[in-house]
């Protein structure tokens, strides 16, 4: 299996393997911890869970962004090193309002929260890069995947043939209903194989945001047998998932973490 389940200082995470293997810190949170402040957790609840998440699995605290369901990936250049004096681990970087990051530092750990959307895992072992990004609907047919890439590029020159992908546990084509105009831009982004992503049940539309997701990496360049998916509906599993869809958005969110090693 490419995610497993593991768990360290009280935090249980999903750990993606093929990443691991290829020299990345690479892990998806689970139940009950919650990583952003919301309905469920407050700012001081949150702060405690960030450090221990980072005690326990990062070498230093996460960046984050403002998450907008956009399409900017921002860059992260060098980053300060550990300080003794340095506030609670808990207070992770806020870099800026995107929804993915491109870093070649290595030890820095990138992190998006999600509760049904999905967090896309990029690395480039040849150029030892990342990019770690937050897609919804709107994000994917957006083009934040391409965009992605993209900065890989620009940072490091990486080809997408190049790239390993992960896509997390995001809510599946099971649960996922969505209306025309989802299917309207999903239908002008993919063509043809919309129908791969789309179907119609009992008079209901749905859409599988991680098979999108995965077909997008495909057209850009990523060999389908470099991208690997969790293949786990968040909104089926309320024993290891938050989902806003199912909770009706009473609910916390998930971290999705990537680094390089060295």
């Amino acid at each position: 299996m490419s995610f497993v389940r593991s768990e360290d200082g009280g935090v249980p995470v999903l750990r993606i393997r093929p990443l691991e293997e290829a020299g990345c810190l690479a892990l998806f949170t689970l139940r009950p911890l919650g990583f952003a402040p919301g309905p469920l957790h407050t700012a001081d609840e949150v702060r405690r869970t960030r450090a221990a998440l980072t005690r326990a699995w990062l070498p230093r605290p996460a960046v984050v962004v403002r998450q907008v369901h956009g399409t900017t990936v921002l860059p992260v250049g060098p980053m300060p090193g550990p300080d003794p004096h340095a506030p609670d681990p808990g207070e992770w970087s806020l870099l800026g309002e995107a929804d993915g990051m491109v870093t070649g530092r290595p030890g820095l750990p990138l992190a998006v929260f999600c509760a049904d959307c999905a967090p896309v895992y990029l690395y480039d072992p040849t150029r030892r890069v990342v990019a770690l990004l937050h897609a919804g609907w709107r994000g994917t047919v957006g083009g934040v995947v391409e965009r992605g890439l993209e900065a890989m590029g620009a940072v490091a020159g990486t080809r997408p043939a190049d790239v390993l992908a992960a896509i997390g546990p995001a809510i599946g084509g099971c649960c996922y209903q969505v209306g025309e105009d989802v299917r309207a831009r999903v239908e002008a982004r993919l063509g043809e194989e919309a129908r791969r992503v789309l179907d119609r049940r009992e008079g209901k539309l749905y859409l599988d945001l991680a098979g999108t997701i995965s077909l997008l990496l495909q057209r850009a360049g990523v060999p389908a047998s470099r991208v690997y998916g969790a293949g786990l509906c968040t909104a089926c599993h309320p024993d290891l998932f938050w989902s806003h869809r199912r909770d009706g958005g009473v609910t916390g969110r998930m971290a999705a973490v990537l680094a390089r090693r060295t």
